[in-house]
């Protein structure tokens, strides 16, 4: 799969919420080990050539992207309160 090829793979799943939905049941059901061939062979089957080296580098692109939050969830999923310590709390300021 070259690097246009994996573009291409990858705008056809953002614009065809089926097809995600399908490759992420396919993920899903491939057995331990097997994720990177399962989804060699459903991009084959979609008209999308890869490598298995390509596409374990294409999963990994993916899930590394959804695995890192912005400031503002960190802020929300820690418990801290957005501005806070910027702009004070009902006046108060830490020492």
């Amino acid at each position: 799969m070259t690097a246009q090829t994996i573009e291409d793979f990858a705008a056809r799943l953002d614009a065809d919420q089926a097809l995600a939905g399908q490759f992420v049941a396919c993920l899903q059901a491939a057995p331990e080990g097997g994720t990177v061939t399962a989804a060699v062979g459903f991009a084959a089957a979609n008209g999308f050539a890869a490598t298995a080296d390509e596409m374990e580098r294409f999963l990994n692109a993916v899930a590394q992207r959804h695995r890192e939050l912005s400031d503002e969830a960190l802020d929300t999923v820690a418990g801290g309160l957005p501005g806070l310590w910027g702009a004070g709390f009902g006046g108060w300021k830490p020492r």
